[in-house]
């Protein structure tokens, strides 16, 4: 049997935390390999809690009760064209030594395939690729991913990958990279195979994957053409199994088109789990869209034990709503607003992403999102944006950011407010940040 190891890279960055972080692509990847007769294995730099790390680092890093919490870091050298900003550039995940000891306590497989998230994270991948090289000479190297779908042509020429495969994983992708799949046309909805995972101190689930919606800033209509929605039994299936398997009671939920068709997807979903009464959380930390929470889902939602939710709103400002792709109002943000806090959800269990940064935006106008969202009984966090290849604000964004952002993915990076201007500058944001975590703090613009 043909054997595929899987690699999650680490983050390279000027700030990391545990939000529930999952190798989701790489699962997927995983339940596609095994339905085709080839064997896969996974290592997952982020997961600080596995059995090579606490061999090299046996006290693992602060974690919460609920499966979010630090990494472990490292300070490294400054990438030149960062050190201007005086920020520190550390490396999170696990040591090297515990990733080499990883990879020799493996069966040597026909190939490597390493993924990606952000694009600003790619000098991880390359830390990650030259490990593998010297650890395993002479076996292929393919990079997919995030970086590798928005950032083909830099990752092809900087990542030292063999391959660079761009957009969904498919089996074609398999023969591409050598292998003659038994099942060549396997197809359907492939679930994450979460039995990959070292640790299970939680577990994502995947309900949908793209989004019907185009908003200008995002990029989920890049990494995946279509939409398309897992049956709501095979979704209470997994949280049911893999509750019994592990023992586990954090589910994460990270598609934000999770109650698009909701009478068909998550309300089906969400009775069933809770016919199923067991011990469970859920987590939804990606972005919910507002306008269709109804009081039904907001019952629901509460009742099937969600204890964390984000809210996509991102502007207050009606304008800006309507520029970036329409997806919500202010009326369908109260609305929403209205039915989770009458359902019982507190301030602390509901926060709501509002965008900063955006070509042109002015601090006043996140201050006013601000206040809007402090109104509602809600709690606001101050997202800042990250220009994206490809989507429909990326040209506007590369005529206002003062920063090479088309030549170099570290500029994309949200810390450093790539589109920063003196109507918005990192000191306003870091009033704004303030004025999100305190209602009383004042805020001068």
């Amino acid at each position: 049997m043909p054997r595929v190891l899987l690699i999650n890279p680490w983050i390279h960055d000027v700030a990391a935390y545990d939000l529930w972080l999952k190798p989701l692509g790489l699962l997927v990847i995983g339940g596609l390999l095994r339905s085709c007769g080839i064997e896969a294995s996974l290592i997952d730099c982020l997961d600080c809690a596995q059995p090579a790390q606490r061999s090299v680092r046996p006290r693992p890093p602060v974690r919460r009760g609920d499966g979010s919490g630090h990494f472990h870091k490292k300070n490294l050298p400054c990438p030149e064209m960062l050190r201007p900003f005086n920020m520190p550039f550390r490396r999170y995940g696990i040591a090297p030594e515990a990733l080499r000891a990883a990879i020799a306590g493996q069966p040597r497989p026909d190939a490597v395939f390493v993924g990606s998230m952000m694009t600003y994270w790619y000098t991880g991948v390359i830390e990650t690729i030259a490990h593998v090289r010297n650890c395993l000479p002479g076996v292929p190297v393919f990079l997919g991913g995030v970086y590798a779908t928005l950032c083909p042509g830099h990752a092809r020429a900087n990542s030292t990958a063999d391959r660079v495969f761009t957009g969904t994983f498919t089996p074609d992708m398999l023969r591409e990279m050598g292998f003659t799949p038994p099942q060549p046309d396997a197809a359907g909805f492939i679930m994450p195979d979460c039995s990959l995972l070292a640790t299970f101190g939680s577990v994502p689930l995947l309900t949908s994957r793209g989004c019907p919606n185009r908003c200008a800033y995002c990029a989920a209509h890049l990494l995946y053409a279509g939409f398309e929605q897992c049956g709501p039994e095979h979704i209470v299936r997994s949280v049911q199994d893999w509750h019994r398997r592990s023992g586990a009671r954090d589910f994460v939920i990270y598609d934000d088109a999770l109650l698009i068709k909701a009478e068909q997807h998550f309300i089906p979903f969400a009775q069933a789990l809770i016919r199923l009464g067991l011990p469970v959380r859920l987590h939804i930390p990606n972005g919910l869209h507002v306008r269709y929470m109804t009081d039904e889902v907001a019952r629901l939602l509460k009742a099937a034990g969600c204890a964390a939710i984000r809210l996509g709103f991102e502007s207050a400002d009606e304008r800006l709503q309507a520029a970036t792709g329409g997806k919500t109002s202010n009326d369908d943000y109260l609305r929403a607003a209205r039915a989770l806090l009458n359902a019982g959800f507190t301030r602390d269990q509901v926060g709501v992403y509002i965008l900063a940064g955006l070509p042109g935006q002015l601090a006043e106008q996140v201050a006013a999102s601000i206040r809007f969202v402090h109104a509602s009984g809600l709690r606001p966090f101050v997202s800042e944006y990250s220009p994206i290849p490809g989507t429909a604000m990326w040209d506007a964004a590369v005529a206002a950011s003062p920063f090479p952002i088309v030549d170099e993915p570290l500029f994309h990076n949200n810390s450093l407010l790539p589109c920063r201007w003196e109507g918005c500058t990192p000191e306003d944001v870091h009033l704004l940040k303030r004025f999100a975590r305190r209602p009383d703090a004042p805020y001068l613009c």
